[in-house]
């Protein structure tokens, strides 16, 4: 998948992220009946990772200062989307203030899909 990347600002940290299962760069549709919306990361840095955040509508919607060096989460639930559709994307900082973005994934709800 072309869309399944992530940029860092210099240094090789590793990021995997998925919400429902849906890998990052991907598209898809919130289930009828699904009440919620989690994720799963699993991030290495070079140095403790600082903050860990999860952006959608342009806003932080979860946050969270681990420190170690390697984060592993599973199952963190994030708001549903608010409209017809919503996006998702991670982003880290580093203790030494290196960054990595991981791309977005686009979750519609069942109503965007029959219009």
């Amino acid at each position: 998948d072309l869309r399944r990347t992530y940029a860092t600002s210099g240094v090789p940290i590793i990021c995997d992220f998925a919400v429902n299962g849906i890998a990052a760069g991907g598209e898809g549709v919130l289930l009828e009946g699904e009440k919620t919306v989690h994720f799963d990361a699993r991030l290495h840095g070079t140095v403790p990772i600082g903050r860990v955040e999860v952006v959608s509508g342009g806003r932080v919607v979860w946050s969270s200062a681990p420190d170690p060096l390697d984060v592993e989460l599973s199952g963190v639930e994030l708001p549903k989307p608010a409209g017809d559709s919503a996006y998702y994307y991670l982003r880290l900082r580093q203790a030494d203030g290196h960054c990595a973005w991981i791309s977005p994934i686009w979750l519609d709800s069942p109503s965007a899909m029959s219009a």
